[in-house]
């Protein structure tokens, strides 16, 4: 909608600009973890700090398609009718990882359970889950941004611990 979002004169969104300043953040190839080569010990604190360094690159990468939204009320308003509003999508990633830790047993503490379980279902096109914005109370964007800022922070505390 007109207003909603930010759009240089070019008419291309930032992200894309081949030449820009967040090159870097797309350039990262995805990790291989699974090439069937038995690795040495010494390898193995490379491939972990690939995995960090592919963890924060593409969780930036991320958080910059929500700097294209000019006003709050952009983040609350379902802008396709099967998807949840964006405010959804700012916390479920970081929701993902702690969910997919916690469901696999590696931590036992959660940083907001309640935010963690509403961010992690509906996220398929699924008419009967997505339709019913009734059962749905949203985190206000600060809530949103500093539970992701504290699921990196422990994130990166679980990628620390060896």
């Amino acid at each position: 909608r007109e207003g909603y979002v930010r759009l240089p004169r070019s008419g291309r969104l930032r992200g894309y600009v081949p030449d820009g300043a967040d090159a870097e953040l797309r350039g990262l190839p995805t990790a291989l973890l699974c090439d069937g080569r038995p690795r040495a010990a010494w390898e193995l604190e490379g491939v972990r700090q690939e995995i960090v360094e592919y963890f924060h690159r593409t969780f930036t990468l991320f958080e910059k398609l929500h700097e294209m939204f000019l006003v709050s009320t952009a983040f609350f308003e379902k802008h396709e009718q099967l998807r949840h509003p964006p405010i959804f999508y700012m916390g479920h990633t970081a929701s993902f990882f702690v969910n997919k830790l916690h469901l696999g047993k590696f931590i036992m503490e959660r940083i907001d359970p309640v935010l963690e379980m509403q961010m992690a279902v509906g996220v398929d096109e699924m008419s009967w889950d997505d339709l019913d914005t009734s059962k749905y109370v949203w985190p206000s964007i600060e809530e949103a941004e500093a539970d992701v800022e504290a699921a990196t922070a422990f994130l990166q505390k679980v990628m620390d611990f060896r």
